[in-house]
């Protein structure tokens, strides 16, 4: 299962997923002069990855036993008016952080519930949290890429 999770990962990342273009091809596409605009009231391209590499080391955390929570550097980071290669480099140390979290990972524990703060707020396994992860990252991966193209234009 660990080899499964790891190549989903990093297709998504790198690979060639089904949806569409990898996160590389995404944020390689990316004009650097529209990260940290907004259209209307969206989030940024920025915002947009740093709240992607937010949740992305949160469920390292929890594959490692942290209790579920918000992510640590917050849900929606201030941190997002850092250079965009440093977003970059912040989002990819997240990824192969998490791919490290995987190997970890007992393989008899995918099927386990996760630890919530509140016991009652939220349940669910391990393997569901790396893929809502997933498919967190195909969400926002698709908002990146019309806002980048949007503000392009302008």
């Amino acid at each position: 299962m660990n080899s499964f999770i790891s190549s989903e990962l990093r297709e998504v990342y790198a690979g060639s997923p089904w949806y569409g273009p990898s996160v590389t091809d995404v944020l390689t596409s990316i004009d650097a002069s529209v990260v940290y605009k907004h259209v209307g009231n969206t989030h940024s391209i920025a915002e947009l990855l740093l709240h992607m590499a937010a949740w992305t080391e949160e469920v390292a955390a929890r594959l490692r036993g942290k209790v579920a929570s918000e992510p640590s550097r917050g849900d929606w980071s201030d941190d997002s008016a850092a250079p965009w290669p440093e977003l970059i480099r912040i989002f990819r140390d997240a990824h192969f952080d998490l791919l490290n979290a995987v190997a970890e990972f007992p393989s008899d524990k995918w099927e386990d519930m996760v630890p919530y703060e509140n016991a009652e707020s939220e349940t669910t396994t391990f393997i569901k949290t790396v893929n809502g992860l997933l498919q967190h990252h195909a969400y926002h991966l698709g908002q990146i890429s019309i806002l980048n193209k949007q503000l392009s234009k302008i």
